[in-house]
């Protein structure tokens, strides 16, 4: 009988940790909150949800010392995967509020979307891989997902995985990765059947010895 991945989802404060845990466990894998350095051990990947402000979840994961754990973690070369927010707290600093520093694995920085006609995401569109080469998520090219956002990432080409057109002159990102890292701007945990794939896979992916 296969073993069921152990998945840490880190608690720090922040909207939308329940129904991230709730897909995990309909896709089959074994999840537990991560609020210190315990909870963290032997977790084959963590995750970092999120729905809210740059600066109040920094905030948050300094009061125990999560930032550093997290980057220590990162460093031993345990997956981790960011949604939304949480995949912009993965960025190396946001201006959102005020200028704060992020956990710096996929260097770059959080700006919020500037466009005359459009300061804010939300609802479904589509990815555009920049390579179709990465897999698994080559077959999700061209796919729909949900977003909600008003920042998105600014960072080195080579971190970028996808991108979503989100008016007639403007382009978001929409996945980065960088090593075992990874993160999507949009929601899959809310696209329904095709999120629960995308994330289901990736999972699998990163935690392939």
């Amino acid at each position: 009988m296969k073993r069921r991945i152990k998945i840490g989802i880190v608690d720090y404060k922040v909207g939308n940790i329940s129904s991230c845990r709730r897909a995990l466990d309909n896709l089959g894998f074994y999840t537990s909150m991560v609020k210190n350095s315990v909870d963290i051990n032997s977790k084959d990947i963590i995750l970092l949800p999120g729905v809210g402000s740059f600066d109040l979840a920094m905030e948050s994961l300094k009061e125990n010392k999560m930032d550093v754990i997290i980057k220590n973690t990162a460093k031993d070369g345990v997956p981790i995967i960011g949604i939304c927010l949480g995949m912009q707290i993965l960025a190396s600093d946001s201006t959102e509020n005020t200028f704060t520093k992020g956990l710096d694995l996929i260097p770059g920085s959080i700006k919020p979307i500037s466009n005359k006609n459009q300061e804010i995401h939300i609802g479904w569109n589509q990815i555009k891989l920049k390579s179709e080469l990465v897999i698994p998520l080559n077959k999700y090219n061209k796919k729909f997902f949900y977003f909600n956002h008003q920042y998105s990432y600014v960072g080195n080409k080579k971190y970028i995985i996808s991108e979503t057109n989100i008016s007639k002159d403007l382009n978001i990102v929409s996945i980065i990765k960088n090593e075992k890292v990874l993160g999507f701007q949009f929601h899959p945990e809310k696209s329904q059947k095709v999120g629960h794939q995308i994330l289901k896979e990736s999972i699998m992916s990163l935690c392939e010895k």
